[in-house]
């Protein structure tokens, strides 16, 4: 499975209109009484006001996509989920979890009408409501995203020149991104006006590249540029607060599933007042400028592209 997320335009409105109307002819029906079906399946079909709002953008769509194949989909108003269904053999997959996790990004406190098969999906994915209502012999549990943390970190899939594409992925997605599928990550360098280097030793706790020294860096979230990320980024390492003004973009180069952008800030920093995370970082330090580019040279992960960029950068840097 190659599992993405994103909003849709109203052209991709009718292939999700059938994909509900499937789901619930398979899933749903037993559940419902003859005039719910019939209820639903009015409200699904021939609702003009329904095409009307997606139209306007009154009502939004998101899609989950296995590829460029719709394996489930969200209807979305005024922070309310009215439709949500899912293909049965993607219902024990991370689809919905992906989706909504996404969208809770968007609107952290939004509600849902769970049709019945779909409520334990719900719960799973951290929202809460148990009392069953009934409207048109429709029946749905009324649910509210409760506050938690979202289990997935979600990137922007960006096109070959870097740009988003409106789809959305996450980090357990990286290595099976297609070809011209990228995300963005961002390494941020930062410098005294003595001109050292800080650099930070990598939780021995962190699956990737455990305990070795390093500069700061990760990826960008969805809805951020590379800037907002590396400050992002920044702060959550080592609880250092920088401003736009300061970030200085050195390089940005394209791998085979990303976009690297090379940041450099000058700060006066104090490694003893840095305040590490937990799980992401065990130790600072300032090195010199010589050490810093020793440490790239060195470092067995970096391809040449890489080290020549970053080491010109680290030499100009001023």
């Amino acid at each position: 499975m190659n599992l993405t997320v994103g909003e849709c335009t109203e052209n991709r409105l009718g292939e999700a209109l059938s994909l509900a109307r499937r789901c619930f002819q398979k899933t749903e029906s037993p559940l419902q009484s003859r005039r719910g079906r019939e209820t639903f399946a009015r409200r699904i079909t021939s609702d003009r006001d329904l095409h009307k709002q997606v139209t306007l953008g009154e009502i939004r769509l998101f899609g989950i996509f296995d590829g460029d194949r719709m394996c489930g989909m969200s209807l979305m108003k005024d922070k309310h989920i009215r439709y949500l269904c899912v293909e049965n053999r993607y219902r024990r997959s991370d689809a919905v979890p992906l989706l909504l996790d996404y969208m809770r990004s968007l609107y952290p406190e939004m509600t849902a009408d769970a049709p019945l098969t779909e409520a334990q999906l719900l719960r799973d994915c951290g929202f809460i409501g148990n009392d069953t209502a009934e409207i048109d012999g429709l029946k749905y549990i009324p649910m509210q995203a409760a506050k938690r943390e979202s289990t997935h970190e979600i990137w922007d899939l960006r096109d070959e020149i870097g740009e988003p594409t409106g789809r959305y992925a996450s980090r357990d997605q990286y290595r099976s991104l297609h070809a011209g599928e990228y995300m963005l990550a961002v390494h941020i360098y930062l410098y005294t006006p003595d001109g050292r280097f800080l650099i930070q030793k990598r939780s021995h706790k962190k699956d990737v590249l455990p305990g070795i020294w390093d500069m700061t860096g990760g990826a960008a979230k969805v809805g951020e540029d590379g800037q907002e990320a590396a400050i992002r980024e920044t702060r959550e390492e080592i609880g250092l607060s920088l401003s736009p003004a300061q970030m200085q973009l050195a390089a940005r180069l394209k791998r085979k599933r990303s976009f690297v952008e090379l940041w450099f800030a000058k700060v006066a920093v104090d490694p003893r007042r840095c305040v590490l995370q937990d799980g992401e970082v065990d130790e600072v330090k300032l090195v010199s400028r010589q050490d810093m580019i020793d440490l790239i040279q060195k470092a067995k992960h970096r391809d040449a592209v890489y080290k020549r960029t970053a080491i010109r950068a680290i030499q100009q840097a001023r």
